[in-house]
């Protein structure tokens, strides 16, 4: 019976028991972690657009909520200038409205 209880506190000993760390979903793709992980801000803005998404919520990134007028003036003649919507709206062929 010695010997017994000899090879399990070996087989303990060499196999020892792994902890087990519980991280959630929401805590890997939160901005911080993702920016932690080297992705950039943009990634990390379009990862909380797409939960937002999925949750039918409205989600808007900090670069497109403050402009001056002629900011969006410009934006609006020149296309190739960021207007702070990456990933945020239907790519449509003209201008509508709703593009201010």
């Amino acid at each position: 019976m010695k010997i017994r209880h000899f090879i399990f506190l070996v087989i303990l000993l060499l196999f020892p028991i792994t902890a087990q760390a519980y991280v959630t979903t929401d805590e890997l793709t939160s901005p911080e972690a993702l920016i932690n992980y080297n992705y950039s801000s943009v990634t990390a803005d379009h990862v909380q657009q797409v939960k937002a998404e999925n949750s039918n919520r409205e989600y808007k990134s900090e670069r497109s909520s403050r402009k001056p007028w002629w900011r969006k003036v410009w934006e609006y003649i020149d296309f190739s200038t960021d207007d702070g919507h990456l990933l945020q709206h239907d790519i449509h062929p003209g201008y509508t409205w709703k593009d201010w």
